[in-house]
């Protein structure tokens, strides 16, 4: 350490710690008590843990509060609560409702597959909306009809390098966090 008497006393920082502190100054920060009664009735998520503990779950529930769209946790809460009534009811959220099949871009061939200039057009515009892109991976389960005794993200997906198709999602995703925060 340093011999000036400060600077040896000083912690590091820890960013995470600042950034709850700081996210704290700017949105209201729900306490254990507040959300174990109305309109949250979350005491549930409290049982058994200790004091630290519960200060944390209530932290982590106000830093989520505070990024839910649509009227935060409470907000969130009602929507569920709602759809729970409703599917216990028996009530279809379709009803009334037409499905339709929207129209689409067939991007094969020559005039229109990869290579051509209409399918480098709509890589651009896809390109432009990657960082309002959400990725989600369905996993499927085993392999086993597969002939493969893991789960399917497990399987060699570029036998070259032996990366999984997991590896390769995961590298395909991060290069498009990559380019989306240059742009």
């Amino acid at each position: 350490g340093s011999s000036h008497p400060s600077t040896a006393r000083q912690r590091p920082i820890d960013f995470a710690v600042s950034a709850r502190i700081m996210g704290g100054l700017f949105s209201k920060s729900l306490s254990v008590d507040a959300l174990s009664n109305e309109p949250y009735n979350q005491a549930h998520m409290f049982e058994g843990l200790s004091e630290d503990q519960k200060q944390q779950v209530a932290a982590d529930l106000s830093e989520m509060d505070a990024k839910l769209p649509g009227g935060g946790l409470k907000g969130y809460l009602e929507r569920a609560r709602g759809l729970l009534r409703d599917a216990k009811a028996g009530k279809n959220p379709f009803e009334g409702l037409t499905p339709e099949v929207p129209q689409g871009e067939r991007l094969t061939g020559p005039e229109s597959g990869p290579g051509s200039k209409a399918y480098a057009n709509f890589e651009v515009k896809g390109m432009a909306q990657l960082a309002k892109t959400c990725f989600c991976l369905v996993a499927g389960g085993l392999g086993e009809r597969l002939g493969y005794p893991g789960i399917k993200i497990g399987i060699t997906a570029e036998l070259t390098s032996g990366m999984t198709f997991m590896e390769l999602y995961a590298r395909s995703i991060l290069a498009f966090q990559k380019y989306a925060r240059k742009s």
